[in-house]
């Protein structure tokens, strides 16, 4: 049978520790046991012993004399003693000379010295003068007293050894039952839950509490990997993520790409066709001339934002810097473009400047960015809309405001809104046409200059509002500074 199986480590402890105690207090109640038995003649003789010595003393010449007399003076003191209960020096013929107490049978008294033990008496037989015999004897009464004190003595011990058991179980359980039972808990947490944060109190310098900081580290290092192993999770389907919006992007990019060049081509194409039929000078052979003319416009400004924003991911462009004022590169893109936006029934506004704005700054490409906020300004501002552009100078910085009046964006859009391609989003069913390079190309070249660029808007129908900002440059221009705008 094994006493162990099934049971948790604090009934085990006990197990071991009661039935240490137990086996303890058997061992110790039968050797008490067989001690007061093989010391019980020996307790016998040093208790009436003294009394047979006085005794003896002073019944010699009682004896020689057989003065009974004398003997019986001797032997009375011995009645102050309750226990004592009779005692007779017995002449050598069998003659009692002197008695006290219960007179005892004759035919039953023993004649040999020695101590007698009784189941209610203890007689000591001893030697007098002349062949005289003392024959002393006593209640057991005093002996079970003696016996009584050591079973006190005993349970008394027993008592203390209950309670230091008690203790011992006690502070097993608070050392060593409870800093495992805590540590199987946590570990029991890890392997059902994964909770890789359970920690354990691991205070001292024994066994457990080395065992404690093991599991706390092992735990530490498991936790840290598992984040680690988590973050890795979350950045792969992040990149994973990535690449399915990039994929998608790039599809839809070339299938819009495939329909803006294909428009051109097949007006080109038309024209080109229709040019042989008509005479020269016609208008219907001028009217072709110009569609081939503004289709291909069209054609080189879609490859030149394809090139720029090309170059500006592999870093290959390289600005011509010089120092310029801001208001002149704004008011010439703005007349540029100002009979783009006549053909709309849109207004331009330009704030009026009082100051100049000097930066150092390549302002062929400053226009190009301008040109590609109006141009989107234009593109999706309905006819009789208002677009605003202002200049103005603060903190060290030149601020470039665009505001229209037009369709306006949503949070997520604006979030988009600088990434290339962003406008194939649209798909195949837009009608404002573009690859949607325009503002990303702004964007580059505005960080080339140490720039930033932002879009705001407050919802769908309330206009948009892009601002470059750009970092001023030195208060004094130099000479030719500022290159033709012209194309």
């Amino acid at each position: 049978m094994n006493l162990f199986g099934g049971r948790t480590l604090r009934q085990k402890l006990a197990l071991v520790l009661w039935g240490t105690a137990l086996c303890a207090f058997a061992s110790s109640g039968i050797a008490l046991a067989v001690f007061q038995r093989l010391t019980l003649e020996r307790r016998a003789r040093a208790i009436m012993e003294p009394y047979a010595d006085l005794v003896s003393v002073g019944t010699d010449a009682a004896v020689a004399f057989e003065d009974p007399v004398r003997a019986q003076e001797i032997l009375d003191p011995l009645r102050a003693n309750p226990e004592i209960l009779a005692a007779d020096i017995v002449l050598d013929d069998g003659r009692v000379l002197a008695h006290v107490g219960t007179r005892p049978d004759a035919s039953g008294r023993v004649s040999a010295p020695g101590v007698y033990l009784g189941n209610q008496r203890v007689e000591l037989v001893r030697n007098l003068q002349r062949g005289a015999m003392l024959h002393l004897t006593m209640s057991v009464g005093e002996l079970r007293r003696q016996e009584r004190q050591a079973l006190w003595l005993f349970g008394a011990a027993v008592v203390a050894l209950l309670a230091i058991t008690l203790g011992q179980i006690s502070v097993l359980q608070r050392t060593l039952v409870k800093p495992i039972a805590m540590l199987t808990q946590a570990a029991e947490l890890v392997r059902s839950r994964g909770e890789y944060g359970q920690r354990v109190s691991a205070s001292g310098t024994d066994e457990v509490a080395r065992l404690g900081r093991s599991f706390n580290a092992m735990m530490q290092t498991v936790e840290e990997r598992e984040n680690d192993l988590r973050r890795l999770l979350a950045e792969q389907r992040v990149l994973e993520q990535a690449l399915r919006e990039s994929d998608r992007r790039k599809s839809e990019f070339l299938a819009v790409l495939s329909h803006e060049l294909r428009n051109p081509l097949a007006s080109i194409r038309t024209s080109i066709e229709v040019l042989p039929r008509s005479p020269p000078g016609s208008p219907i052979a001028a009217r072709a001339w110009e569609i081939m003319k503004r289709q291909a416009v069209h054609l080189t400004r879609l490859v030149d934002d394809l090139l720029d924003v090309m170059r500006i991911s592999r870093g290959k462009i390289e600005l011509q810097r010089a120092r310029v004022d801001l208001r002149d590169v704004v008011r010439s893109t703005c007349d540029d473009f100002r009979p783009h936006f006549e053909r709309g029934t849109l207004q331009l506004r330009l704030e009026p400047m009082p100051d100049p704005v000097w930066i150092d700054a390549d302002a062929t490409r400053l226009a190009q960015v301008l040109g590609n906020l109006l141009h989107n300004a234009a593109k999706f501002t309905p006819a009789g809309g208002i677009v605003t552009v202002r200049v103005e100078a603060s903190g060290g910085r030149a601020e470039v405001s665009v505001r229209d009046t037009g369709v306006g964006m949503e949070p997520d859009e604006i979030k988009r809104l600088f990434e290339p391609f962003a406008q194939a989003e649209q798909g195949l069913a837009r009608t404002q046409g573009g690859l949607g390079l325009g503002l990303a190309l702004s964007k580059g070249l505005v960080e080339l200059h140490g720039g930033s660029i932002k879009a705001r808007s407050e919802g769908r129908g309330r206009g948009s509002e892009f601002i470059v900002s750009l970092p001023l440059g030195p208060g004094a221009p130099r000479a030719n500074a500022m290159r033709s705008l012209a194309p």
